[in-house]
């Protein structure tokens, strides 16, 4: 019993060690306003498709051919840029803007298959679902009392940016004896590249005392453990 309890308080003591020391590493790191405008927040943007927009594998085309209607229908861009073209078979594609794709199978038709070829290729533009629009993924690293301590992929979706908090919660949450007054995020600045320490009250954002902190792909969030009294 008595060797039980004297692991026991060697183990409290070594703990506080490595907590004391972290945080004395981590309070060399300027504190600054977590809603500095030097720290953006995550979102997504959508690059619009335009006439200019050169084709890719993954495109969808419809042609239409006014002298021959057996050439029409709807053709996928594979991976390595053709199309599978009915009597041609490859038909390389991808590089090309739509009105160049056009006039390219114009004059390809017109060498021997079709004396005059009147020739419309269109992309396809896929309608995608709103729960499924813009997603796009960030790295952000947990660690401290986090149940999954580590490296974290997440998934922004509708171009929402992710807070801290949601962060946390979509990587499994909280561990036991955190401490979510005391958290902060180690970010490095946009304009110089050094890193800062952003304080933050997660207990006030889960309470909906305060919005949470938008997080930036590469953030480090320290979740710190209570510190009891004896």
């Amino acid at each position: 019993m008595k060797n039980d309890l004297s692991f026991k308080i060697s183990r409290l003591f070594i703990s506080l060690f490595f907590a004391i020391g972290f945080a004395c590493c981590s309070s060399s790191l300027p504190i600054e306003n977590p809603n500095s405008s030097d720290y953006l927040p995550f979102t997504v943007v959508e690059q619009p498709v335009t006439s200019e927009t050169l084709l890719k594998p993954g495109d969808q085309v419809e042609i239409f051919v006014t002298e021959d209607v057996s050439f029409n229908g709807t053709y996928a861009i594979r991976k390595e840029g053709h199309i599978i073209f009915p009597t041609f078979g490859r038909f390389q594609l991808a590089g090309l803007r739509p009105k160049e794709a056009e006039q390219k199978l114009k004059l390809e038709l017109q060498k021997g298959k079709l004396r005059v070829a009147t020739v419309i290729l269109d992309r396809m533009i896929e309608i995608v679902p709103p729960e499924k629009d813009l997603r796009n993924k960030l790295v952000v690293y947990l660690t401290g009392k986090v149940l999954q301590p580590g490296q974290h992929t997440l998934t922004s979706i509708g171009g929402k940016g992710l807070g801290v908090y949601e962060a946390i919660m979509i990587s499994g949450g909280f561990a036991r004896f955190a401490d979510p007054r005391k958290c902060y995020v180690v970010r490095a600045s946009t304009s110089n590249g050094i890193k800062r320490k952003l304080s933050l009250n997660l207990l006030d954002i889960s309470e909906g005392k305060k919005p949470d902190m938008p997080i930036y792909p590469g953030d480090v969030v320290v979740v710190p453990e209570k510190v009891f009294g004896f």
